[in-house]
């Protein structure tokens, strides 16, 4: 039998041929007429044909001859494989193989299996409702059959709109911070600094009971003003100072006013633990028109902090008094440890003078204050020379109160400077640059912060990240050794000095309200360019969208240690300290620094270094020295601390075998045969100068050598 599609392949082809046969016919037809009526317009042409038309003819012929033969073929192979397909089919059908009989058995057996296995499920199943019926027969109870549970397609329909609070909050986020993770990491890690809230709240009765207590005080009588006289268990904080020669009288009256200042009065404190400014004003009276010379003030400063020492010693406030040196020899403080719970507290205690106690025109940097004769005990004749840092000890004291004012008024009920006053004092602590008495301490990064908005470079909507950053622009675009920043924009006095006379005796310049006191005037000017250096890198922080930039700056220590390539310690015994001063620095600068001889020593060993290695160096510190501390039962420690240094490389030039110095016709060359003595020669070099120079190995000497 033929299939259906077969036949209808054959029909389909016995139309093609129909087809074909038919436009074949059509086409003669149409070429006999076309002839006839050639014929009957051209007599001549009718008569016979032309040969090109019997070939066309036997062309037509053929191609039609050719189809139908190649029809039939197609008829004839098509019905061959038909026959031979059914053939083959016939003998497969006949037997099975042994393959198909064993997969039949398998597939037998595995049913067989599946069917035992449903049907022992299904008995187990059937016997265990059984019992559950049974039960529920026993029992009088039933549970309902329990319905599958529908997921619950989540849907934004029900889902509130952001209130007008949520609106704000996403609006400043964007338009006043980083990123939505960076503030909320400033405000998480603002909550983590800030010392204990129950804590504070108890520091407010406890200040006010020591108020109490200094204000009543008995007054006592005139005595001179020498050093023997001294309250019992209370030691001088002095360092040795000639003997006073004016016949002096010291007298001890109330304070005026006893109040808390600084980071704890302004709500920007620090912690963990709890640190608290008290200030106790001095009356009037207790001076003389001209104690401010020949460090008579503070020797008064100094009795009277004693007897303050000395009544807190049988209060039951405290639990212990001890001296600390914050700024400079010269300025002792009191740190008390209140008793109680509070004892993890730590309150210091100064003692300023009364407004107008002294003209502040009489402490300008270039004028002097203690005579060449009394430093010398009567070896020198009086130079008046300038005593800047003398003059500066007195004017901290005399323009707190003043400066103290413009802050509280800057910054209260202005969160965000607050905020952003925390920020900078946790990055300025993690570098440890706020150590001790010559770091870029809390106070003055506050005034920065105060300086800066007085000036229209901050506004009160700026958020906390803005502020932060637009300080740390500031710090890294200024140069306070060349151009120093003021408070004072309009001179309250004729005879307030400029910038240029506070640039011509600091090597930092940074002026308060009044215009007269150097507020960086212990900062020394590597410590300010690691500061500045740490502001810039700080911004570069935050404008890297591939780090974490919070992480960087406020959360990850940074130890003096690990900043530097090679650490120098200097043992600063006393004996070593007059030698190195006496031998490498004049008269005059040892008494314009009479009382700073510890920066002294730090600014001549430094300022060496850096002549020595050069181009070698791509920055040299030294570690800021801790504030001393000390009982006031206790004598003076050890004035000097061993000075530690820390080297940064400069990686193309560090390993120089040649020290090239100045043309030898020049006046610098002189200094550079004194630095380096022997070691210096005069050379000629390629381009064909003789310079003064100082040759370390041999040329190919090998990197072991160099170093």
């Amino acid at each position: 039998e033929f299939s259906e599609s077969d036949e209808e392949s054959i029909t389909s082809d016995n139309a093609f041929t129909d087809a074909i046969n038919e436009s074949v016919a059509n086409k003669r037809q149409l070429e006999f007429k076309m002839t006839t009526e050639d014929s009957a317009s051209e007599e001549e042409e009718n008569d016979e044909f032309s040969e090109s038309d019997e070939e066309s003819i036997t062309s037509d012929n053929a191609f039609t001859d050719a189809i139908n033969e190649s029809v039939a073929n197609k008829r004839q192979l098509e019905f061959k494989m038909t026959t031979e397909d059914t053939a083959s089919e016939e003998e497969e059908n006949d037997e099975f193989s042994e393959s198909d009989e064993e997969s039949i058995t398998s597939d037998n057996a595995f049913t067989d299996a599946i069917n035992e296995s449903v049907a022992n499920k299904r008995q187990l199943e059937f016997d265990t409702d059984e019992e559950e019926d049974v039960e529920d027969e026993l029992t009088g109870e039933h549970e309902p059959p329990k319905k599958k549970r529908k997921k619950k397609k989540h849907s934004t329909a029900n889902m509130k709109p952001p209130t007008a609070e949520e609106m704000i909050r996403l609006r400043e986020t964007e338009n006043l911070f980083h990123s939505n993770l960076f503030r909320m990491q400033i405000e998480e890690m603002i909550k983590e600094v800030r010392p204990n809230k129950a804590v504070r709240k108890q520091v407010k009765p406890w200040i006010e009971k020591l108020r109490e207590l200094l204000l009543n005080i008995d007054e006592s009588t005139q005595k001179p003003l020498t050093d023997t006289f001294w309250p019992p268990n209370v030691k001088s904080p002095l360092p040795s100072l000639p003997p006073d020669t004016s016949k002096g009288v010291s007298s001890f009256l109330k304070p005026l006013s006893v109040s808390a200042v600084g980071s704890y009065a302004a709500g920007c404190c620090l912690g963990p633990s709890l640190s608290v400014d008290v200030v106790a004003v001095m009356p009037k009276k207790c001076f003389l028109k001209e104690d401010y010379l020949n460090g008579r003030y503070h020797r008064k400063r100094a009795q009277y902090l004693a007897r303050l020492a000395g009544v807190l010693q049988g209060s039951e406030l405290v639990t212990g008094v001890s001296w600390a040196l914050p700024w400079d020899p010269l300025s002792p403080r009191l740190v008390v440890t209140p008793t109680g719970k509070l004892d993890k507290v730590q309150v210091t205690l100064s003692v300023v003078p009364q407004q107008d106690t002294f003209k502040l025109s009489r402490f300008s940097p270039d004028k002097n204050n203690t005579r060449e004769s009394w430093l010398s005990y009567g070896k020198m004749e009086d130079c008046h020379t300038a005593t800047p840092m003398y003059n500066t000890s007195v004017l901290r004291d005399m323009v707190i109160t003043a400066n103290e004012a413009v802050r509280q008024q800057t910054l209260e009920n202005n969160n965000n400077l607050k905020e952003a006053i925390t920020l900078l004092r946790v990055w300025l602590r993690q570098r440890q640059l706020d150590v001790g008495p010559y770091g870029f301490s809390g106070y003055l990064a506050s005034m920065l912060v105060v300086a800066l908005f007085r000036s229209h470079r901050l506004n009160s909507l700026m958020s906390s990240y803005q502020i932060t950053r637009n300080v740390w622009l500031y710090l890294s675009q200024t140069d306070w050794t060349k151009e120093g920043l003021t408070m004072c924009f309009t001179k309250q006095e004729e005879n307030t000095p400029s910038l240029q006379d506070f640039h011509s005796h600091f090597d930092v310049v940074f002026v308060d309200t009044t215009g007269h006191c150097n507020l960086a005037a212990g900062i020394h000017r590597l410590t300010y360019q690691r500061v500045k250096q740490e502001a810039q890198l700080a911004v570069e922080c935050l404008d890297n969208q591939d780090m974490n930039s919070f992480q960087a700056l406020f959360m990850t220590p940074m130890p003096f240690l690990r900043q530097f390539d090679h650490i120098i310690r200097v043992k600063t015994k006393k004996s070593l300290v007059e030698a190195v001063l006496k031998r490498m620095s004049s008269t005059e600068i040892r008494v314009k620094n009479y009382f700073a001889t510890e920066a002294l020593f730090i600014s001549v060993v430094t300022g060496t270094l850096e002549t020595g290695l050069g181009g070698r160096l791509e920055m040299l510190a030294y570690q800021l020295p801790v504030e001393q501390q000390w009982p006031v039962a206790r004598a003076h420690p050890k004035p000097y601390q061993n000075l530690v240094l820390g080297l940064r490389l400069n990686t193309e030039t560090a390993y120089s075998i040649i020290e090239k110095g100045p043309p030898a016709n020049e006046p610098q060359a002189e200094k550079f045969r004194e630095l380096w003595g022997s070691l210096c020669e005069l050379r000629r070099f390629r381009d064909g100068t003789v310079c003064e120079a100082v040759v370390w190995a041999k040329l190919g000497a090998p990197l072991s050598e160099r170093r």
